[in-house]
């Protein structure tokens, strides 16, 4: 797949609004987590070269994992199935859906992102699709290159945040999120799965 396929609109409004006023709602549980895609002593390991880092802003991030490989893990999972529904393959596999809120920092600007990464790295014909929950500044910036090319990134397509959005890509391209730098929350959902 070499396409990047952007759906506006993906389900409806009252959809949109009642998924973005549950994620920012009281009852709604989120987990720190401590960087954006790897663990810091993990940048090595992974053989990131130097190229990745640059101008790259790694924050925290809070997140909430609504399905994990063979099942829910969240009671909240059954609201997430109607976007799941509008993305336009018929899936086969499940592997995660999660949701990522990312806080504004001062040092993000329209030229910087998170660490470049590929979520599902040792799964083959891996698909992602990122759903987003409110508008924001903070793009998804998608390079060309896949996992396991040793050299320079270049960016294939930014999608900028906004909310009903759907976007869809080979999972084995690198992406990476950017920090709002306003003061509103980015808020989005990851899909990882396999394609019938």
């Amino acid at each position: 797949m070499d396409e990047i396929i952007v759906i506006d609109d993906a389900v409806d409004f009252k959809t949109q609004e009642f998924i973005r006023q549950l994620c920012i709602g009281p009852t709604f549980g989120w987990i720190f987590n401590g960087t954006s895609a790897y663990f810091r002593d993990d940048k090595t390991p992974n053989d990131l070269p130097l190229d990745f880092f640059e101008n790259t802003v790694d924050t925290p991030l809070f997140t909430h994992t609504l399905w994990y490989d063979h099942g829910k893990n969240s009671m909240f999972c059954d609201h997430f199935f109607s976007i799941i529904d509008s993305i336009p393959f018929s899936i086969d596999k499940l592997l995660r859906v999660k949701l990522n809120l990312t806080l504004p920092h001062k040092d993000a600007t329209a030229d910087t992102y998170s660490i470049p990464h590929v979520d599902m790295k040792h799964i083959e014909n891996c698909i992602t699709a990122l759903y987003y929950i409110n508008d924001s500044d903070g793009d998804t910036v998608i390079f060309n290159e896949r996992s396991g090319h040793p050299g320079y990134l270049t960016v294939k397509q930014r999608v900028t945040p906004k909310q009903g959005r759907l976007v869809v890509f080979d999972g084995s391209r690198y992406h990476s999120g950017n920090n709002p730098s306003t003061d509103t929350p980015r808020l989005n959902l990851n899909i990882n799965f396999l394609k019938k």
